[in-house]
Order: C-alpha cells, then sequence, then structure tokens
C-alpha cells in the first residue's frame, strides 16, 4: 500500500513539471502558476480525506 501511495505522488509530481514545461514553453506562467495551485489543492483535499 506504501508503495502505491509513493508511486501516486510520482505521478502527480511528474504531471505537475509536465505541466510547468508546457506552460513555460507557451510563455502563459501565472495562468501555469493558477492551475498549479489548484492541483495542489485537489491533491491536498484528497490526502486529507484518505486519513479519516
Amino acid at each position: 500500500m506504501k508503495s502505491k501511495s509513493n508511486l501516486s505522488k510520482l505521478v502527480t509530481l511528474l504531471v505537475l513539471c509536465g505541466f510547468l514545461i508546457l506552460a513555460i514553453k507557451h510563455g502563459n506562467i501565472i495562468e501555469s502558476l493558477i492551475f498549479v495551485i489548484l492541483i495542489l489543492t485537489f491533491i491536498a483535499v484528497k490526502f486529507i480525506f484518505n486519513k479519516n
């Protein structure tokens, strides 16, 4: 179970890095930051609900 959690964290990190790279290539840094903040908020909420 722990390895699955680490794998999901790794995949999430890779996805975030991918979106950041794409956004920087297109020059929408502010939009990408807002998007990353939304994703991080979603992940935090998911982890909080998983603990309960």
